[in-house]
């Protein structure tokens, strides 16, 4: 058979329709044409999916042949085929978890599934093959699908001999599913966080115990008043389920969650849904035919494109990631609400703050500087930067200091939470202006302390150096290249910041993720049963050893792995033979003071431009760079899109205009 490609649609899909009249036994691949046609170009283009849809009903209506044809191939398909798996698993998580899944979606991109015939979810995967159908599927709503329903007028397993198989293999499709949700309902990572579900009354086995009963009663007697009763029983008993569905997922907000616990209760919510769903439509059997007709193959439609959607890999790790990703954003939201100043003792403390980090990173610019001096291989060299700046950052934290450019990773989290609050619609932007003003001032106060102390520190040392050797510091060569790292003319300085900008993005994920973590392994309760160091410190001493865990393993962890990724990348990049380095305003401002006081100050006009130029740039890109990727995941993670953000722009760039002074002088205190 020689498949034409006519332009017209009207010609492309009679042309279809022929083919199936001329087929006396259910043809997938004919079926599957059909749908190619009908199929838009752009696969998100609904308004065209309608238009195919209206020109194929059209067509049904000019030739019974069309009509006929047609609704042979689709009951043979409904009638003939093995569908358990279908109703039960069509757009389900398997069993296998995350990684497994990811895989397996992964692995079906190269190499295609081996295909059932005699299975009705691998015959629709065969007729919907794209892997993003679901774009225009999902949004073809049922009032776009009943004129097609109408015209095949296919009916339901109540008045269709024919679909009396479907409606077993539905029932079927139910019991198993309630059995897989009474052992889910079991499972030890739900049971921590809900103890009393392991109650005799749990709504868990009750459901699969009542379910039972009402297949065997409809196997005995068919569809009455009273086991149509019994299901919409069995329906409250699933709402108990979401119920404590959801109570678990609350819980795990304050004790932590996991990968394996969000797909858990991923997994476990669509199977409630699913049976909810199919016990709705087998209830249905006392409505009229057509409500009962639109019901049956609105829910066959609805698993279709839920089936598509579990192919699509972006997909699966958005909807499984959300909860983890934000559990951990919300750990970076309270780490944030310590970077946000609203009143003038909080800033003077800020300035404190960040004038401490800059002495501490004077410091370690200056060590850095004479590892650079040692004649190591690559690694070691790598090893002992990573020490440098790990060290020195978790010391910075543990002394309670503040480096500028670690504000955006955690305040964007927090921004996200207040955003979140008003559900997305920003009614009244001004409170959440002033908390961007407040944002905007607290991070200047960060980086003026950050850069004048460090480059002050950095002057100071060379300078007290000079006196007492009575030679500089650094080389002059050493100076030249400190300088022209600098340079956003000269160097690629500005692409280098946007890498260390990316660092400090991850370095807030892996404070909230280290946060989360300790919370769901209950760190700071194991830490204090370990009998070793309850022998060694004491049962008090073991208690505060581990409290400091529990409460710091985000700020230790996600500081020393920053520093591990700053003094690692330019040795990766070279070992590659890639362009890669890092520069942070901090240390960029204390290699400059090293530099001008070595060369004492000596410097070309346009040295020092590029120079004071390329620490505010840097800095400007290392904030730009984090602020925007924290505030996107937060953002993404509580299911606001990022543009919702703009509304508070123009409320910003008013309040600035009426009180310029704001973004460096706080109000008074709060009494």
């Amino acid at each position: 058979m020689r498949f034409l490609r006519p332009t017209d649609k009207r010609a492309e899909l009679e042309e279809a329709l022929r083919w199936l009249v001329s087929s006396e036994t259910l043809s997938v691949s004919l079926l599957t044409t059909l749908i190619d046609r009908l199929r838009p170009r752009t696969l998100d283009n609904v308004d065209q999916a309608r238009a195919n849809l209206r020109v194929l009903v059209d067509l049904l209506h000019s030739r019974d042949s069309y009509k006929n044809a047609l609704r042979r191939h689709v009951m043979a398909m409904l009638s003939t085929r093995n569908q358990t798996r279908f109703f039960s698993d069509g757009g389900i998580l398997p069993a296998t978890g995350f990684f497994t899944e990811l895989r397996n979606n992964l692995i079906r991109r190269l190499l295609p599934e081996v295909v059932d015939d005699n299975n009705l979810q691998d015959v629709i995967k065969q007729i919907f093959r794209h892997p993003k159908d679901h774009l225009w599927l999902d949004e073809l709503a049922a009032t776009d699908l009943t004129p097609l329903l109408q015209t095949l007028q296919l009916g339901t397993p109540g008045g269709n001999a024919d679909l009396r198989h479907s409606e077993q293999e539905m029932l079927d499709a139910v019991l198993l599913l309630s059995h897989r949700i009474s052992a889910l309902g079991m499972e030890a990572e739900l049971l921590r966080l809900c103890p009393r579900i392991e109650d005799y009354d749990s709504p868990f086995f009750a459901q699969a115990t009542e379910t039972g009963l009402l297949v065997k009663r409809v196997l005995q007697h068919g569809w009455t008043e009273q086991t149509v009763g019994d299901s919409r029983h069995i329906r409250v008993l699933l709402q108990q389920c979401s119920d404590i569905l959801r109570q678990a997922r609350s819980v795990s907000h304050a004790t932590g969650t996991s990968l394996s616990l969000t797909y858990l209760l991923a997994r476990l919510e669509q199977q409630l849904n699913r049976l909810d769903e199919l016990l709705a439509v087998l209830g249905e059997r006392m409505a009229d035919a057509a409500q009962q007709e639109q019901s049956w193959y609105s829910c066959i439609g609805r698993i279709a494109v839920a089936d598509n959607q579990r192919r699509s890999l972006s997909l699966l790790v958005a909807n499984i990631t959300r909860l983890l990703a934000l559990r951990v954003t919300e750990n970076a939201g309270k780490t944030g609400e310590h970077y946000i100043t609203d009143d003038r003792r909080g800033y003077i403390a800020m300035w404190r703050s960040a004038a401490g980090a800059g002495v501490l990173i004077g410091l370690l610019a200056l060590i850095k500087i004479g590892i650079g001096k040692l004649a190591l291989a690559p690694l070691n060299m790598a090893f002992l930067l990573s020490l440098n700046y790990g060290l020195g950052f978790v010391l910075v934290y543990l002394l309670h200091f503040t480096i500028a450019t670690k504000q955006p990773a955690m305040t964007a989290a927090t921004l996200a939470g207040a955003i979140s609050q008003t559900r997305g619609r920003i009614g009244d932007p001004e409170p959440l202006a002033r908390m961007v003003v407040d944002v905007l001032r607290s991070q200047l106060a960060a980086i003026g302390g950050n850069v004048l102390v460090a480059v002050a520190t950095a002057v100071g040392i060379a300078s007290l150096y000079a006196l007492a050797s009575d030679g500089p510091i650094i080389s002059a060569d050493k100076s030249q290249h400190l300088l022209h790292d600098l340079s956003p003319v000269d160097s690629p300085a500005l692409f280098h910041a946007a890498i260390a900008g990316v660092y400090l993005f991850l370095a807030g994920l892996l404070t909230g993720y280290f946060d989360n973590l300790a919370s769901h392994a209950q760190l700071s309760a194991r830490i204090q049963q370990l009998r070793w160091l309850r022998f060694i410190a004491g049962s008090n001493g073991a208690k505060r050893i581990g409290d400091f865990f529990g409460n710091n393993l985000g700020g230790l962890g996600g500081n020393f792995l920053f520093g591990c990724m700053l003094g690692s990348t330019a040795t990766l990049g070279f070992l590659f033979g890639l362009p890669l380095d890092i520069r942070h305003i901090a240390f960029a401002s204390a290699n400059f003071g090293y530099a001008v006081a070595a060369m004492q100050f000596h410097l070309p006009p346009e040295w020092w431009i590029k120079g004071i130029a390329g620490i505010a740039l840097i800095g400007l890109v290392n904030l730009v760079v984090s602020f925007w990727l924290a505030l996107w995941l937060a953002m993404r993670s509580r299911g606001i899109p990022l543009t919702r953000a703009r509304a508070l722009v123009p409320a910003v760039v008013r309040l600035i205009a009426q009180r310029p002074g704001a973004l460096f002088f706080p109000p008074p205190d709060k009494r």
